[in-house]
């Protein structure tokens, strides 16, 4: 199969090469790792400082005229005085239930 040359000299820049030069690589990597570490570090502090000062805390949504609607948290409180009570049955062992591994 023949590749046009177009194809041939761009992938050249991939190829690589006869003579391996793993100092290169390895100070590639480091410099490469050491720039994400320096970005990581730059971008914690930033957003540290922000936090701090506020300016990242979220806005606090009021709605005028919002109003509690009390019977709807005591029917709430009679839900979860109701389940405490059935708890405090199965614990206490009121309710007997026949054990299915037996």
């Amino acid at each position: 199969m023949k590749f046009p040359s177009n194809s041939l000299t761009f992938l050249r820049r991939f190829i690589y090469g006869t003579r391996l030069r793993p100092a290169r690589d390895w100070f590639a990597l480091i410099l490469l790792v050491a720039v994400a570490l320096i970005a990581s570090v730059a971008w914690s502090v930033y957003t540290f400082r922000a936090t701090i000062s506020g300016e990242n805390s979220p806005a606090v949504l009021v709605r005028p005229g919002a109003s509690v609607n009390r019977t709807t948290f005591e029917r709430m409180q009679q839900i979860f005085d109701t389940r405490a009570a059935e708890q405090e049955k199965y614990q206490s062992g009121a309710y007997s239930f026949p054990d299915p591994s037996r």
